[in-house]
């Protein structure tokens, strides 16, 4: 069944091309336009557009379309035929999103960037060329995430009379919104949030969702969605598409991970808070020590200290490479300033969307605090030092 993806919403970027009049295609196709950063592009490889045929069953798993894009190819153009609005995929083979979902219209050109900063997952990230109908709902969650935030918010300081406003006064704003929707695909959209949102709502968003039903009769996406009619078997070449795109995701996501034991050498380069890359290597330092560590981690910050009274200690003959996982950058600054630890080379793992790099996941780093200490040659001489064991470690070292 289609996947209901809109978990994973936190994609929230722009692209440089300005909007302009290009819904319409004469060629009676769906055209879909990819800009292509230097990254995604700085290998041969496919790219495809695969999805399911919604007009049909919501178990119809296809491949649209498929392109090979050579090494150093900003521009990728995809193409299909639709008879409805919905939403599509697009799966790059080696660099670039696993799944980047966008919705296409019948008939229509959309065109959009896709650079490294997209991670893994991007939903309906803002087109720069037409889509209409993706940038509505890229708004829609937007605002849909910034609600969350926000109830969230209210929810930990113990505001209930304030939550409770903020809930009825959004639900009410979304019932209109997806009563006045006009596309299926939308209302599609808009009905799994509502659902999702607002369970105490309950028997209010039932009353909805019978209405949408109505509404939209033809729409085989919405009426397997609420239950009024049951999807048709996927068929033999369904199964096979399915299969296809399994296999592509499994084998991007087997990458190589950085080594990690006694002796490896260990060279890492992340970005600091003005997006300029700062590595390990070639350091006038004598011992590197890697801290990973984030702004909500309370065992992390309270290692700060002791991490400040080495350094100062040992001056210039110790370098400490902050490795944040913060998803949210205020936050990763403001805790630099409260604890003082300006003095460390201060780096982020994370995408400004909250996901990580590419980089971080090959450090395969499942707990925090964590820390590495490398030697003047790039080697793991040492791994989770805390409190005095980390002092006691460097006097040693030191006085060698």
């Amino acid at each position: 069944m289609k996947a209901l993806i809109l978990f994973l919403i936190s994609l929230w970027t722009g692209n440089s091309f300005a909007q302009t009049s290009v819904e319409k295609n004469e060629g009676g196709t769906t055209i879909v336009k990819l800009y292509l950063d230097d990254y995604v592009c700085s290998e041969s490889q496919w790219v495809y557009l695969h999805g399911y045929k919604d007009w049909v069953s919501g178990n119809e798993c296809t491949i649209f379309d498929s392109v090979f894009v050579a090494q150093g190819e900003h521009v990728v153009q995809l193409q299909t035929y639709i008879p409805e609005a919905q939403a599509v995929n697009i799966l790059f083979e080696k660099q670039g999103p696993l799944n980047m979902q966008l919705a296409i219209e019948p008939n229509s050109s959309l065109g959009i960037t896709v650079c490294e900063e997209d991670g893994d997952v991007s939903i309906f990230k803002r087109a720069g060329q037409g889509g209409s109908l993706n940038n509505r709902l890229h708004d829609f969650l937007k605002e849909r995430s910034e609600y969350l935030r926000r109830i969230g918010t209210l929810h930990q300081e113990k505001k209930a009379e304030e939550a409770q406003r903020l809930e009825r006064n959004t639900f009410e704003k979304r019932c209109t919104m997806l009563l006045n929707a006009d596309v299926a695909e939308e209302a599609y959209e808009m009905a799994v949030c509502l659902k999702i949102d607002f369970r105490s709502y309950s028997e209010e968003v039932a009353d909805i969702l019978e209405q949408i039903a109505l509404k939209f009769p033809t729409s085989g996406l919405i009426q397997e969605y609420m239950h009024k009619k049951k999807g048709l078997p996927a068929t033999a070449e369904a199964r096979k598409c399915s299969l296809r795109i399994q296999e592509l995701r499994k084998k991007r996501k087997d990458i190589l991970f950085y080594p990690q034991k006694i002796g490896d050498e260990l060279i890492l380069s992340f970005p600091d808070a003005m997006g300029n890359e700062l590595t390990t290597d070639h350091r006038a330092e004598d011992f590197v020590l890697i801290d990973f560590w984030a702004s909500w981690c309370v065992p992390c910050r309270k290692e700060m200290p002791d991490i400040k009274k080495v350094q100062e200690q040992y001056g210039k003959r110790l370098l400490v490479y902050a490795i944040s996982l913060d998803t949210d950058r205020k936050a990763w600054q403001a805790a630099i300033g409260k604890d003082g630890t300006g003095s460390f080379v201060h780096v982020i793992g994370t995408y400004p969307n909250g996901q990580p790099t590419q980089n971080m996941k090959r450090m395969r780093v499942h707990s925090i605090p964590k820390n590495l200490l490398l030697d003047k040659n790039q080697r793991i001489i040492a791994k989770d030092l805390h409190g005095d064991e980390l002092m006691q470690l460097l006097d040693s070292l030191m006085n060698q």
